[in-house]
């Protein structure tokens, strides 16, 4: 696996970690750097500070994946430790709620680190589109759709008619994983996961692909209630997260669909779910 710009920085006690992601999670995580004002790219040293977020003796491993066309940081954290590696993957559209749920799932575990299953680590990208949620945009600042941008077998740079990224002007990107985006997450894939879980919204379904995606977001579906489901518009998706995790790596990945940016108890436990 590929990480680059990995910073890791011990703190005092674990709340203070919890304290900064809830406020960033309600200021539109500015502390992380992701809705700085769209002209100014991130310097290297608010990146550091941004990777920096303090740590417990219990806490997670923070590293900065990579950066936007912007400059804006793409920030990972990882808890727990064990063979079930689980990746939840929020912000990949700046203009939906997957940024703020990543967001507090991450201060979730960081005040409650027990709740990560023995044997198991999860791993979340709160943002991986930064420019996007800054602008409050779904595709990227080159105008990319950033789930439309893998390397799959169906890429197209020109989305297909039925796609409503098509109607919003956005394309596939100039080749398969041109946006430096797709590239920090296709590089933080290689290091092997279990699962994958997409947050998006606002369709209210989970859908799933790949060997024993079905069976587990059927675990989740029970939990959190939302009902097992396809977009509208599946045949029209090109380019997905959705198509080349399963493709690439043979492993389950679940799309869900939020209704809203809360994070309730059932959501919650569905999450963690996919870690057991």
């Amino acid at each position: 696996m590929t990480v680059h710009g990995r910073s890791l920085v011990s703190s005092r006690a674990g709340c203070f970690l919890a304290a900064a992601l809830g406020l960033c999670a309600l200021a539109g995580l500015v502390a992380l750097g992701v809705a700085a004002p769209p002209a100014r790219a991130t310097s290297s040293s608010e990146i550091s500070r941004a990777a920096a977020a303090p740590r417990g003796a219990a806490g997670p491993d923070w590293s900065v994946i990579g950066r936007s066309l912007r400059g804006r940081p793409i920030v990972a954290a990882r808890f727990g430790s064990g063979a079930r590696h689980v990746l939840i993957v929020g912000g990949v559209h700046g203009d939906e709620a997957g940024t703020v749920v990543a967001t507090k799932f991450a201060a979730y575990l960081a005040r409650h680190p027990d709740a990560v299953p023995a044997g198991a680590q999860i791993d979340v990208i709160r943002c991986l589109n930064p420019d996007g949620y800054a602008l409050h945009t779904r595709g990227n600042s080159r105008h990319v759709d950033l789930n439309r941008n893998l390397p799959t077998r169906n890429w197209r740079r020109r989305l297909k008619r039925g796609d409503p990224a098509a109607s919003l002007g956005l394309s596939g990107g100039r080749r398969p994983g041109s946006e430096p985006e797709t590239r920090a997450l296709l590089a933080y894939l290689e290091g092997g996961f279990s699962a994958v879980v997409s947050l998006h919204s606002h369709a209210g379904v989970i859908d799933a692909g790949g060997p024993g995606g079905r069976t587990l977001a059927r675990r989740m579906s029970r939990l959190c209630g939302l009902p097992m489901g396809h977009l509208s518009y599946q045949a029209s998706i090109t380019g997905s997260l959705g198509d080349y995790v399963p493709a690439r790596y043979g492993v389950p990945i679940v799309t869900v669909e939020l209704t809203s940016a809360k994070l309730g108890s059932g959501l919650r436990s569905a999450l963690l779910v996919c870690a057991r």
